[in-house]
Parts: C-alpha cells; structure tokens; sequence
C-alpha cells in the first residue's frame, strides 16, 4: 500500500520540497515507536506488531496525501479524467531505466556481501560490514547534500536553462570532493 500511495512523496520531490516528506517521516517513526511500546506493554503478537510497526508509514503517507491535496494543493488532486495512456508509456519507459540502474545499484552494493558469505562463510560478512559501514558514511552524505538537486535539474532542463545546470552540477562535484575525500582519506 505505501508503494502505491508513494506517489504522494514524489509530488513533493517535484516540488522541490522533500523537507515535508521528512517531517512526514518523522511522524511516522514516532508513530512506529508508539505501536512498539503498545506491542510490547500489551504483550500482543507478530501480527500486531506488523500492523502497529508498518502501519504508521502508511497512516503517516495517507495523511500527507490529504494535506497535500484537500488544503495545499488541491489542483493536483489526482482524477481520472486526467488519465492518459501515452503518459503511461512514457512514465514505464523511464521507471523502466531507472529500475534497471537500481538493480545495477543493488548489485554494485551487495555483491561483496554475497561473495564473501559464498567464498568464506557467513561469519565474514560481519567482519566485512563493519568497515563498509564506515566507508559508506561518506556516500551517504553525499546523498543527503545532492539528493535535493536532482528535481530542480529536471525543472531547469525542462526549462532549458542549461547553463544553470552545467553551474550547479559543477559546484556540486567540488561540494562531494569536499565531503568525500577527507573521511576518506582518514579512513
């Protein structure tokens, strides 16, 4: 349900206002919090601790969902009037390519865990894991300091402001060598 409802998340990122998504986010880990301690006090079962636990994700993204389109923005609302099929091609093609690069991504990152526990064993992984966390803390970073740049490089492009984005993109390469190199040089 909170794949389908997803969607929600994504019209903020387009927004350019992923900061929502977070509070929303938040929201639902307090409320995931609450489920735990009432699963615990309550002495209930797996099955309540799974509603309780992962229904707060979906509560919280439904909600956001009726904020986003009741009071903030009403005029996109989904309806079906707005359906179209050729928008549907071309949305699968690109979720298509972008599905495609995650499982390259997936592989590229947890490969080494799958050769290690084939070649070693299991025991192994751990050991290797913990100083792949460490290495990753850098990327992760990263992530959080680009992530946001992503949607406002759509926006120029379909705007045609190339040269904005040439600009940006170059000083958010300075930007990752900046956070990058020094951890990992320590490391």
């Amino acid at each position: 349900l909170n794949i389908a409802i997803g969607v929600i998340g994504r019209v903020h990122q387009a927004l350019q206002e992923g900061y929502i998504n977070s509070f929303w986010g938040m929201l639902a880990s307090a409320l995931s919090l609450a489920g735990l301690f009432v699963t615990i006090s309550g002495h209930l079962g797996l099955p309540w601790l799974i509603a309780l636990v992962s229904g707060a994700a979906v509560l919280s993204t439904l909600l956001n969902g009726v904020v986003l389109w009741s009071w903030q923005r009403t005029w996109l609302r989904p309806r079906l009037s707005a359906f179209s099929w050729k928008t549907v091609r071309k949305i699968m093609h690109i979720g298509g390519l972008f599905l495609v690069l995650q499982i390259c991504v997936a592989v590229a990152y947890q490969a080494d865990s799958l050769v290690i526990a084939q070649v070693l064993g299991a025991g192994y992984v751990t050991e290797y894991n913990v100083p792949y966390r460490l290495f990753m803390m850098a990327p992760t970073i990263v992530a959080f300091l680009i992530g946001p740049l992503w949607p406002a490089y759509a926006e120029a492009l379909g705007r045609g402001d190339t040269p904005w984005i040439r600009r940006t993109l170059r000083r958010s390469l300075w930007l990752v060598l900046g956070v990058s190199i020094p951890p990992s040089l320590i490391l």
